[in-house]
């Protein structure tokens, strides 16, 4: 199963929609998604976490069209410490957002 939460506008959320419900025609219930909308002043770092000891946590950087010229990113394969962070932060984001 893949989880996944953005931050964007009402244009990309419906497109990111689209393609979701499209993945899960031919692969039922494999995708869910949620967006959100972010009111801080703080940036945001996006993040991905696999199989709880792989993440990528990108640095901050501003919205940007098309392919940014560079984006800075920690990775790593075998991190579980880091990972399980993610995944706690990750999660408590996602029940928030599925209580609204």
């Amino acid at each position: 199963k893949i989880r996944i939460i953005t931050v964007d506008d009402e244009a990309d959320i419906k497109k990111i929609s689209a393609l979701v419900d499209r993945i899960n025609e031919d692969f039922p219930g494999t995708i869910e998604y949620a967006p959100a909308i972010y009111n801080g002043d703080k940036p945001l770092n996006h993040f991905l976490v696999v199989d709880g000891k792989r993440y990528r946590v990108e640095a901050p950087h501003d919205k940007f069209n098309g392919i940014p010229k560079y984006v800075h990113a920690e990775v790593c394969c075998n991190g579980r410490k880091r990972c399980g962070e993610l995944q706690e932060y990750f999660n408590s984001i996602w029940n928030a957002l599925q209580s609204e």
